[in-house]
């Protein structure tokens, strides 16, 4: 909270020092903290019914009433900072908020080829529930063997723990003999291709992982991953890599779902507003790839602020979710949701190319790609 609250401080000069408020005082304060929601009252988060963890070694809590702020997204987590009074008794109303400066672009390192880069990304499930054929992950395999691009990310779930099909009792595998039949397939339809292939499991899905979050990388057998070779990748979620001077995060962690069913917000313009483009910029403004607290699967909450915190806003943040495909530019961050490989009798995978020799810096980088929703 304190670095939250210095950046506020840096972005807002007009705010001279913070103060812990006490409830009875009329004196207009300065103050910052992390959204909490009452569990005891049972009550949906709402501009009257929010409260504040403030930061200090009593871990005191007060109510809040947002009603006058013109416009507001808040979610259980989300660091902010406000000014107001405890003119309602018991409450502090917030006239002001205030936020840091935007998160500045990772670095841009131009590489040394002119070849523009090719990295597609495809989010499972990759077979439809009602059965274990694979058809669109083997469409979109095909594709990746003629047209080769440097890199294809796979996330999560690979092998479904909703799928109905695998459910039942006369279903003769067990899930990893599932999971590793289906690296030996795309080891085998990727032969002699110099496309680069990384695997990110879904905490929430995924058979062949632990429901944790962060989650560590998927374990193959060693036939898989001699099959594969060093063309195979396994990534934690969430990750974050640079490739060929592109900085980009993806998770599978559904984190813009989860925030669409806690976040509460008003505003004068809210039919006509964004609300993908909103939920996606919590990611940049609170400077995490997963901020909502608490997290809606089990997690070590001091692992998840180590490895989910943005120092840097990446180039791009690939955010897989079983909502609509999207492509976002927010800020000079492309933010992308592939959409699912199976929904139905379709699906549609992420196509990006950067000229990264075009690109001057890193925040005209996205004037220089291209970003397309492909359907299979």
């Amino acid at each position: 909270m304190a670095a939250f609250a210095g950046l506020c401080r840096e972005a807002n000069p007009e705010i001279t020092d913070w103060s812990t408020p006490v409830a009875g005082s009329s004196d207009a304060e300065y103050i910052y903290g992390e959204i909490v929601r009452s569990i005891a009252e049972d009550l949906h988060l709402s501009d009257e019914t929010a409260s504040l963890l403030l930061d200090d070694e009593a871990g005191t809590v007060i109510k809040l009433d947002l009603s006058k702020l013109p416009e507001i997204s808040i979610f259980p987590g989300q660091l902010v900072a406000l000014y107001g009074s405890f003119e309602n008794g018991d409450r502090f109303a917030a006239t002001r908020q205030f936020h840091p400066k935007p998160l500045p672009l990772s670095a841009f390192e131009k590489p040394s080829n002119d070849e523009n880069l090719r990295v597609w990304f495809a989010s499972g499930p990759f077979t439809t529930s009602e059965n274990c054929a694979y058809e669109q992950l083997c469409d979109l395999l095909e594709l990746v063997a003629k047209e080769q691009p440097h890199v294809l990310v796979l996330m999560g779930p690979l092998v479904d723990s909703k799928n109905a099909f695998m459910q039942r009792p006369e279903f003769p595998e067990t899930y990893e003999n599932v999971m590793n039949q289906l690296l030996r397939s795309i080891a085998k339809t990727l032969e002699g291709c110099r496309t680069e292939v990384m695997v990110q499991p879904a905490p929430f899905r995924d058979a062949c992982c632990d429901p944790v979050f962060p989650t560590p990388p998927f374990l193959f057998s060693s036939d898989v991953c001699k099959k594969m070779g060093r063309r195979l990748h396994c990534a934690p979620d969430p990750c974050v890599v640079r490739i060929n001077g592109v900085e980009m995060a993806f998770t599978s962690s559904e984190v813009v779902v989860h925030l669409s069913k806690n976040e509460w917000h008003r505003s004068p313009e809210q039919e006509n507003h964004d609300r993908i483009t909103r939920l996606n910029s919590h990611l940049l403004d609170q400077r995490s790839l997963y901020p909502l607290l608490p997290p809606s699967v089990p997690s070590s909450l001091e692992e998840l602020i180590k490895i989910c915190t943005l120092r840097t806003a990446p180039h791009v943040i690939v955010c897989s979710s079983l909502l609509a495909a999207s492509i976002k530019n927010i800020n000079n961050t492309v933010v992308v949701n592939p959409g699912i490989t199976a929904r139905g009798g379709s699906g549609t995978f992420l196509r990006c190319e950067m000229s990264t020799s075009v690109a001057q810096d890193a925040s005209n980088l996205p004037d220089c790609s291209r970003f397309e929703i492909v359907k299979l």
